[in-house]
């Protein structure tokens, strides 16, 4: 029998190994298969491939952006697109401007209670990455400012925020077929 991970993380946004990194683990694993699903970006899909391509396990290449739903925040997991599109690369751009007026938003409230964080602290070495809040939960953890699981602290008070309101679509993902990630909630069906 054969196992897939069709969510995986790289260092290209929240995971802690590069792509190659996590192909070579997932081989040992003895996966037959993933997808690379970084948050609003393929920059990592190349390099999967690449190495996945030398060990002969298949990458399938993925994204995972945010939404919301009903005034909740959803993850929908897009696989097999065409990260060449030029229309999804445009729209990821301004996914990734959005995320950073968001993340720089939370680091003025950090500061304003006294908790400074750098660039550097979020990007654990990695320039390149896109920051998402389980990156300044590290650094929060990494200061001695959080406890308990990333995620789920609010520390004096400042809560990690969630995606901007609004509607995220990418048209040209060359059908790629989404799921809802985390769901709490049943999804009407298209008919």
């Amino acid at each position: 029998m054969s196992y897939v991970d069709l969510h995986v993380h790289s260092n290209a946004s929240d995971g802690t190994l590069s792509p190659e990194q996590v192909v070579r683990l997932a081989h040992e694993a003895g996966l037959s298969a993933i997808a690379l699903t970084d948050h609003d970006t393929t920059a990592g899909v190349a390099g999967a491939a690449e190495a996945g391509a030398e060990l002969g396990l298949e990458v399938v290449p993925g994204i995972e952006v945010s939404s919301s739903f009903r005034d909740h925040e959803i993850h929908i997991l897009g696989l097999f697109v065409d990260t060449d599109s030029p229309s999804l690369q445009a729209a990821l751009k301004e996914f990734r401007h959005h995320r950073d007026q968001r993340n720089q938003e939370m680091l003025g409230r950090f500061d304003a209670h006294g908790i400074h964080l750098t660039a550097e602290d979020l990007c654990a070495g990695n320039p390149d990455t896109v920051i998402t809040r389980a990156h300044v939960a590290r650094a929060l953890l990494a200061k001695g400012r959080l406890s308990g699981r990333p995620g789920h602290e609010r520390p004096g008070g400042i809560s990690l925020l969630p995606q901007p309101p609004g509607k995220r679509q990418a048209s040209g993902n060359g059908g790629a077929p989404p799921s809802a990630l985390h769901r709490r909630f049943r999804l009407p069906r298209q008919q």
